[in-house]
């Protein structure tokens, strides 16, 4: 059934993009649609061991070579309100595996304080959540198997409630910066119908370079909010000219600076892998594109 699905929503970032969870199971939205933290040094510190991203692109622009990328992690919280059915907590097996679900509760909150860095907790996060998918539909399967009769699962009766954190990324995009797809997006012919592609359009959409993915696509084609897996190459380190000329440079800052102005010399001097690569990895309403005929407008 779709809503045992759902419990496992979150991918293994770095392999694929976490997928978002709805509201029905319990997510708390923040007030401001789009808000979301800046990432801060020690974060952008860590993407020096990171060659791919995934997040949604929420801006880009080529001429002053940048491009914000947006990472979403999932924080899981106990619902102290969840009641299991009835008559299901005398069944041993069954209790053990809603022990072991507080049990995965207590871990995530262990790992949620033991590192802010967003990627690593991610991937953490995401063996707790695969576990827990497993041992929710384990606990189903118990019930299903004492024939316990159940009602259609009550939304608002969920083991556990969903906190999205963001974090925006500030990189800088190379002068050949590849753009590709891992879809064939939505056209219309002539006609005003849907394009089918052929087997030759296909393969040159692919491109003669087979060792990069997807299709060929364009910076244009980029949307804000858009899905996506930027390809980094490690940040050059600086000659020891430059280091020289930032050591001069500090010495005559003005060491009365207030905390605003210290975390902007900080962001300053962060050092950030660049973007050669991004590849589009989900079409984004693709009934509002250029794309459509215009007479069908």
């Amino acid at each position: 059934m779709m809503w045992k699905r759902l419990l496992g929503f979150a991918g293994v970032l770095g392999l694929s993009l976490a997928l978002v969870p709805t509201d029905a199971l319990g997510q708390k939205k923040d007030k401001k649609k789009d808000a979301a933290e800046r990432a801060t040094p020690d974060e952008y510190k860590y993407l020096e061991k990171v060659k791919e991203l995934p997040g949604k692109v929420m801006q880009i622009d080529t001429n002053l070579k940048a491009v914000t990328i947006r990472v979403d992690t999932f924080e899981y919280v106990a619902n102290p309100n969840y009641k299991p059915p009835k008559g299901l907590m005398d069944n041993a097996n069954f209790r053990n595996k809603y022990n072991h679900m507080n049990s995965l509760m207590q871990r995530q909150q262990q790992v949620m304080a033991s590192t802010h860095n967003p990627i690593h907790r991610q991937q953490q996060l995401n063996q707790i959540s695969n576990d827990m998918a497993n041992t929710y539909a384990q606990m189903q399967q118990i019930a299903a198997s004492l024939a316990v009769k159940a009602s259609a699962p009550d939304p608002k009766n969920m083991p556990y409630k969903v906190i999205t954190h963001s974090k925006d990324f500030e990189l800088e995009i190379q002068d050949k910066l590849v753009v590709r797809k891992t879809f064939l997006g939505t056209s219309y012919d002539d006609t005003g119908n849907l394009k089918t592609y052929t087997k030759d359009e296909i393969a040159k959409l692919k491109g003669t370079d087979s060792s990069k993915p997807g299709y060929t696509a364009k910076v244009d084609d980029i949307v804000p909010g858009q899905e996506a897996m930027l390809y980094l190459s490690a940040a050059k380190a600086p000659s020891k000219k430059d280091g020289l000329k930032d050591s001069a440079k500090d010495e005559k800052e003005d060491k009365s600076s207030d905390k605003s102005s210290d975390k902007t010399t900080d962001m300053a001097s962060v050092v950030r892998p660049t973007v050669r690569m991004i590849v589009l990895t989900k079409e984004l309403n693709p009934f509002a594109t250029e794309t459509k005929d215009p007479k069908k407008k």
